[in-house]
């Protein structure tokens, strides 16, 4: 039965929320005095719209609603991606690691080689004066 209509009350002083007025010892059900409810282990029986009501004096209730859809367990949910295995896993990542470290590496060498050329032509080597020879000498 799929959207079947169910009523659970919950009152905080009680441990397990009620079905009907009956307890809900079949299943795991567990209520919070928040109002929520978690429902382990559920079943496509379980899907629905659940709605909660929550009185807070008789002239002031809360009310809200929620669609829930629980999937049967051997149904396959659509794919947006392909399977992989680790083989191919791991190819991509190293692949991806390889190039990355291949890119870093281009970048240091251009940016290392841009600066030693530049270098060459903003400093330039002061020229040693030529040696003097003894002939130029003045003696006194």
């Amino acid at each position: 039965m799929y959207g079947g209509t169910r009523l659970f009350t919950y009152i905080p002083g009680i441990q397990r929320p009620q079905r009907d007025g009956s307890a809900m010892g079949q299943r795991d059900i567990v209520g919070f005095p928040n109002g929520s409810m978690l429902l382990r282990r559920a079943q496509p029986t379980d899907s629905g719209t659940y709605q909660v009501a929550v009185t807070i004096n008789s002239e002031w209730t809360m009310k809200a609603k929620t669609e829930v859809q629980v999937a049967e367990k051997n149904k396959e949910l659509p794919s947006t991606h392909l399977p992989t295995n680790a083989g191919i896993l791991a190819a991509t990542i190293i692949g991806s690691l390889a190039a990355g470290a291949l890119l870093i590496s281009c970048i240091a060498y251009l940016l290392v080689t841009r600066n030693w050329k530049g270098q060459s032509h903003r400093y330039r080597v002061p020229r040693r004066p030529s040696p003097v020879s003894s002939h130029c000498l003045l003696k006194p």
